[in-house]
C-alpha cells in the first residue's frame, strides 16, 4: 500500500499561499435528494406514495366487498321469487287435488293466465285427463318423472323441453293423488321469466353503480388518508428543513394521545439524543485538539527557539523535552485509538479476576495493597481488555491518593464478581461521579498533564466494560474515591486447590494465542 504525504512546513506553506486552487466546475455543493428510481415517470411515483396505496388498496376491498354483497343480493332475490312463485303452484295444484277428491275434475281446467300457472293432469297410461284451457296438444308438462302417490317434487326445467324456447325457464311443481280412475299426476307449471328480470335488472344496475360508488369511496378515502398523513408531512418538512449542525428545533406534539403524537414524541426524544451526541462529538473534537495541540506547540516552541539562537541552544536537552512531547501525542492516540475501537466478545475467556488483579497489584509500589476472597472467582471476560481497566484504575488511584490505595475482588451473591479500587484522596462529588467518566474529564483543571493524565482512562474503562455487559461506577465516600466494576452473572467460583489443573489446561490452550496476538501488534 503505497502513502502520500505534503509537507505543513512555513516555507511550503507559503508556496501553497500563492498559488490559488482552481474553480470548481460545480457552482455550489449541496446535499441532493436523489429519487429510489428516477427512470420513472413523475405519475407512476405518485402513485406509489402511501396515501395512494392505502387509497387504491382500501377502494379495491369496498369494490370487491360491494360486488360480493351485490351478487348475493341478486341470488336471495332470485330465491326468494322463486319461492314465491313455488308458493304459487302449490296452491293451484292443491286447488286441483281438492276437485279430484270432489269429482269434479272436467277436462278443462279455468285458466288462471301463464304468469300464474298453467295445470295439466296425466294417468298412468300416460293420456292428458285435464289441462288448461289453450294449452295446444302437443304440450307435455311431464317432462320429469311424477312423484310416489301423496307426494310433491318441485324443479325448474328449460323452455326446450316444454315450448321449444331454449331460452326461458320454468318452475314446474308435480304431485301423484290416487282417484276412482286410478292414480293422476298434476303437473303445474310456470314461467320464470319475472324472477329473471328483476335479478338481471338488480345486477345489471348494481354494475352500473359500483364504479360510482368505487369513485366515490377512493376520493373519501383519498381525503381522510391525507388528513390523517399531514402531520406525518409536517414532520418530514420539519426534519427535512433541520441542518447538521443545528439540531435544536423540535417537532409540534399533537393535542391527542395517539400514534401520531407517540411518533413526534418519539422523534423529539431521537433528535435530543442526535443534538446531545453532536454536542459531545463537537466538544470530544476540540478537548482533542487541545490535547494534540499542547505537546505539538511545546516542540514547535523547543524548536523555533533553537533555530533563532542556534549557537546558544542545547540540542540534546531540545531532543529530549521532544521526545516526552512525543510520548504524550503517542499515548494520547493510543488512548483515542482504545476509546474508539469497537469491543466484541469473540476474545472473551474464563479468567481468574483475582490473580489478574493481584499480578497488577504486584508490579506497582508497595502502597498498593490487594485483598481477595478465599474463593477464585472466575468470569467470562476479555483478558487484555480488563487487564487495561484494571490498569487505567490503579493509575487513577494512585494519581489522586494521599499514601495508600487498595484493591479488592470480591464475588458476589448474585453470581457476579466485584473489583473494588479505593484511594484515600479527596472525594469524588456527588454531581462528578458521572463527568469523571466523560472522555477528557478532569475534576481539577489546573494540573498538568504530567500529573493529570489524558483524561481518557476512565472513559475507557467504561467503554470495554460497557461492550462485555459488565459496569463501573464511582461510589461516594465520606473521605476518598472509591470505584466499583460489576462482572456480569454467571461467573464460575472455584476452590483454590480446583483451580491449579484448570489454570495449567487454560494457560496451555492461550499460549498460541497469546503468541498469534504478539506477532499481530508487531506487524502492526
Amino acid at each position: 500500500m503505497t502513502t502520500s504525504s505534503k509537507c505543513t512546513c512555513r516555507r511550503c506553506g507559503e508556496r501553497s499561499a500563492r498559488t490559488r486552487s482552481k474553480q470548481s466546475a460545480v457552482a455550489d455543493t449541496e446535499w441532493v435528494a436523489v429519487s429510489a428510481d428516477p427512470a420513472r415517470p413523475p405519475a407512476v411515483r405518485r402513485l406509489t406514495t402511501l396515501r395512494w396505496r392505502i387509497t387504491l388498496g382500501a377502494t379495491a376491498i369496498v369494490l370487491f366487498a360491494l360486488l360480493i354483497v351485490s351478487l348475493a343480493v341478486a341470488g336471495l332475490l332470485r330465491g326468494s321469487l322463486e319461492r314465491n312463485t313455488e308458493e304459487l303452484l302449490v296452491e293451484r295444484v292443491a286447488a286441483v287435488e281438492a276437485l279430484i277428491a270432489d269429482g269434479g275434475l272436467g277436462p278443462i281446467l279455468d285458466s288462471t293466465g301463464r304468469e300464474i300457472g298453467q295445470v295439466q293432469v296425466i294417468d298412468a297410461s300416460g293420456q292428458v285427463v285435464s289441462n288448461t284451457s289453450g294449452l295446444a296438444d302437443t304440450t307435455r308438462f311431464d317432462v320429469v318423472a311424477g312423484p310416489p302417490v301423496g307426494e310433491r317434487t318441485a324443479a325448474t326445467v328449460n323452455g326446450s323441453s316444454i315450448d321449444n324456447d331454449p331460452g326461458e325457464e320454468y318452475r314446474l311443481v308435480s304431485s301423484t293423488v290416487a282417484s276412482a280412475d286410478g292414480d293422476l299426476t298434476i303437473f303445474a307449471v310456470t314461467s320464470l321469466d319475472t324472477s329473471n328480470d328483476a335479478q338481471g335488472y338488480l345486477t345489471s344496475r348494481l354494475l352500473w353503480a359500483l364504479p360510482l360508488i368505487g369513485l366515490i369511496t377512493a376520493a373519501v378515502i383519498y381525503g381522510v388518508v391525507g388528513r390523517a398523513l399531514s402531520p406525518v408531512e409536517r414532520m418530514r418538512r420539519n426534519v427535512e428543513e433541520m441542518s447538521a449542525t443545528d439540531l435544536s428545533k423540535r417537532l409540534a406534539v399533537g393535542r391527542h394521545d395517539d400514534e401520531l403524537a407517540r411518533l413526534a414524541s418519539t422523534m423529539n426524544g431521537f433528535l435530543e439524543r442526535l443534538d446531545a451526541s453532536a454536542g459531545q462529538q463537537r466538544l470530544f473534537a476540540a478537548n482533542a485538539s487541545h490535547e494534540l495541540r499542547s505537546p505539538l506547540s511545546a516542540i514547535r516552541t523547543d524548536l523555533e527557539v533553537g533555530l533563532a539562537y542556534p549557537d546558544r541552544a542545547d540540542w540534546e536537552r531540545t531532543a529530549q523535552d521532544s521526545l516526552i512531547e512525543i510520548d504524550r501525542l503517542e499515548r494520547l492516540s493510543r488512548d483515542l485509538r482504545a476509546l474508539t475501537k469497537e469491543h466484541d466478545a469473540a476474545g472473551h475467556s474464563s479468567t481468574d479476576v483475582a490473580r489478574l488483579v493481584r499480578d497488577e497489584v504486584a508490579r506497582r509500589n508497595s502502597r498498593v495493597r490487594f485483598e481477595s476472597s478465599r474463593e477464585i472467582a472466575f468470569a467470562e471476560i476479555d483478558r487484555d481488555g480488563f487487564v487495561q481497566v484494571i490498569r487505567n484504575l490503579l493509575d487513577n488511584a494512585e494519581r489522586h491518593a494521599t499514601s495508600t490505595v487498595d484493591a479488592s475482588v470480591r464475588s458476589g451473591g448474585d453470581g457476579t464478581v466485584r473489583v473494588h479500587v479505593v484511594n484515600d484522596g479527596a472525594p469524588i462529588l456527588d454531581a462528578d461521579r458521572e463527568r469523571i467518566f466523560e472522555p477528557f474529564a478532569r475534576l481539577d483543571d489546573a494540573r498538568s498533564l504530567d500529573t493529570g493524565g489524558s483524561g481518557l482512562g476512565l472513559a475507557i474503562s467504561r467503554a470495554i466494560l460497557t461492550s462485555a455487559g459488565a459496569t463501573v461506577e464511582a461510589v461516594g465516600r465520606p473521605t476518598g474515591a472509591e470505584f466499583v466494576v460489576v462482572l456480569p452473572s454467571g461467573v464460575e467460583l472455584r476452590e483454590p486447590e480446583q483451580h491449579r489443573d484448570a489454570e495449567q489446561r487454560e494457560q496451555r490452550g492461550r499460549q498460541p494465542a497469546q503468541d498469534g496476538r504478539r506477532d499481530a501488534i508487531s506487524d502492526d
